[in-house]
């Protein structure tokens, strides 16, 4: 709390990550300072540690960690809409273009979707916590497979994440369609982990809240996969020098 304080005294400060034990801050004032892939790599980072807040709330019981996730989130949009606002400055002075690491006009509209898509996913992940406040933690605590599973299931979100991240970063395509079949692997999972709930979760409103929260997981994960797609298209601009950005491993 009182962090939170100082930080709405210093302006242009910004959280761009926060864990139980460490809050970094860092000064966003001057637009052009700062690149598109350090935004991206910002925001990756809250929606890794409000998955993380999560997955901790889940495993040990304790609601107060959820109420971190609201606070990041709100920190979340606010980087946002400030990549928001670096966008259209670019889109109006193209000569700024190269300060924030945007190589080519083609690049803009693939930001904003990037932008976009990770926005909403800090919004599932906000939603997911409302959700699970509102739940009679008794029932999940005779759940102890399920709850195994679900945080399972979010350590491999965290690394796709992780993982989606590099791949934005090195333009890595072979990293980048690893993720996406990873994604797809994911929607199995969920559908195992679905079946559980119906079999061992007897409270309806408690099994439905469980069932929409590992629905949005899900459309997260999605979202990261939108991401990819898009790192794949750049990387396919220049050949050579996609291969030259990518690691190759021995088959």
């Amino acid at each position: 709390k009182n962090i939170r304080e100082i930080i709405s005294k210093l302006r242009g400060f910004e959280i761009i990550e926060q864990r139980p034990n460490i809050v970094v801050l860092q000064c966003m004032m001057d637009a052009t300072k700062f690149s598109m892939e350090n935004l991206v790599g910002r925001i990756l980072a809250l929606i890794l540690s409000m998955a993380d807040y999560i997955r901790k709330a889940f495993m040990e019981g304790k609601k107060e960690y959820l109420k971190e996730i609201m606070f990041l989130e709100n920190e979340l949009d606010r980087i946002y809409w400030f990549g928001v606002r670096q966008l259209l400055m670019v889109q109006k002075n193209r000569a700024l273009a190269k300060f924030v690491g945007i190589e080519s006009a083609l690049h803009i509209l693939g930001n904003r979707t990037i932008l976009k898509v990770l926005e909403l996913a800090g919004d599932y992940l906000e939603e997911i916590a409302k959700d699970l406040d509102r739940l009679d933690w008794a029932e999940l605590e005779k759940c102890v497979e399920f709850r195994n599973g679900f945080a399972i299931l979010i350590n491999q979100i965290e690394d796709l994440i992780g993982d989606a991240l590099r791949a934005y970063n090195g333009l890595d395509v072979f990293l980048a369609n690893e993720i996406l079949k990873r994604i797809s692997e994911l929607e199995d999972r969920v559908k195992e982990l679905t079946d559980k709930v119906i079999k061992s979760i007897d409270d309806v409103k408690t099994g439905v809240f469980i069932i929409k929260s590992l629905t949005r997981f899900l459309d997260m994960a999605r979202n990261i996969g939108v991401v990819c797609e898009i790192v794949i298209n750049r990387a396919m601009e220049d050949p050579k020098k996609m291969l030259k950005s990518c690691v190759y491993k021995e088959i």
